[in-house]
């Protein structure tokens, strides 16, 4: 508790209201942002498993519709909007990442979120043009690798047999069906956004 005390004053960072003081950034850092958002199963996809009741009730608690602070925070709405250029421009395809069959929502809002962290707060500067390294479709775990995960088993005679045998469960399912592939994907286009600002210093 007192290692708390001494850095209560960080948790202020947490309220959604809170501007960011950009003339106190340091100006020789690249930024870079990597969006979370949920995404949903495209119709007809069956082999998509849909979100559970745990991430649903999360995702309607982060949202803040209903507690009124869906939009609170000076760069909320201009975030929104930034993303929804995003997601609408012509290198739309080439931001995501995400598995196959899945999409994001419409109607992108203040309100849509990874399950813990609404998608527009996660742009520091909404007017910076290169901020935006990705949109992931994936929940907030998914990203740090915690997500279903299976390995292949075989009966060691030649195959026959062969069951999938689950490693690893997520802790949470948003119905994104984040997996391996999209991992290696993300954490490749992290390390190309550090190598370019190496290059480029």
């Amino acid at each position: 508790m007192r290692q708390i005390t001494k850095r209560w004053s960080l948790l202020d960072d947490l309220e959604p209201s809170k501007a960011i003081d950009f003339h106190g950034l340091k100006k020789d850092v690249v930024r870079r942002s990597f969006v979370t958002v949920a995404g949903r199963a495209r119709l007809g996809e069956a082999d998509v498993t849909p979100p559970d009741s745990f991430f649903r009730a999360l995702s309607e608690r982060a949202e803040g519709w209903k507690t009124g602070c869906a939009e609170e925070g000076e760069h909320v709405l201009a975030s929104v909007a930034r993303l929804k250029r995003a997601l609408t421009g012509e290198n739309a395809d080439a931001l995501f990442v995400r598995a196959p069959g899945i999409e994001v929502p419409d109607l992108l809002d203040a309100g849509h979120n990874d399950g813990v962290v609404n998608s527009a707060r996660q742009l520091l500067n909404p007017d910076d043009p290169d901020e935006l390294a990705a949109i992931v479709v994936a929940d907030h775990f998914d990203v740090v690798g915690y997500y279903d995960r299976y390995v292949w088993k075989s009966d060691g005679a030649g195959g026959l047999g062969e069951q999938q045998s689950q490693v690893l469960a997520g802790l949470l399912h948003s119905g994104s069906n984040f997996r391996d592939d999209q991992l290696f994907e993300l954490y490749h286009r992290v390390a190309d956004v550090i190598a370019s600002s190496i290059e480029g210093s």
